[in-house]
């Protein structure tokens, strides 16, 4: 995990990987993908930080430095709830495409709900 600094150098939010150990199939019409042993995204930032760019570009750095070129993956996930449209943002910002609805996923305040699945691939020839 990562931690997110301001100009003053105090703590606004943070980015860090997780390994997830599941295993995922996601199929369209042109193939069937499988995907074991995820590795997700995490991240929060303060209130007063939110809407100018830095999860996203955070998000987009760890992706491509750390998970990529570091780890050698092949892909990360995102995972947000459906109504969470400022988290959605912030990975399609980074590049990541909405795969999958999954319903009844989480536990949140004693409830399940929804949550969309985003991946987030290398990019061919991309440095590994």
């Amino acid at each position: 995990m990562w931690a997110i600094r301001n100009s003053n150098e105090e703590f606004i939010g943070y980015v860090g990987l997780y390994q997830t150990n599941e295993k995922y199939i996601i199929e369209d019409d042109q193939d069937k993908k499988f995907f074991n042993d995820s590795y997700g995204i995490g991240y929060y930032i303060s209130l007063e930080y939110r809407g100018l760019g830095i999860v996203s570009s955070a998000v987009n750095l760890v992706c491509n430095e750390i998970a990529f070129k570091e780890l050698h993956l092949n892909y990360v996930v995102g995972i947000t709830f459906v109504d969470n449209e400022r988290s959605h943002n912030v990975l399609e910002r980074s590049g990541f495409k909405l795969v999958k609805l999954l319903k009844n996923a989480f536990k949140k305040s004693g409830e399940l709900r929804d949550v969309y699945w985003f991946i987030k691939e290398r990019e061919v020839g991309q440095i590994q």
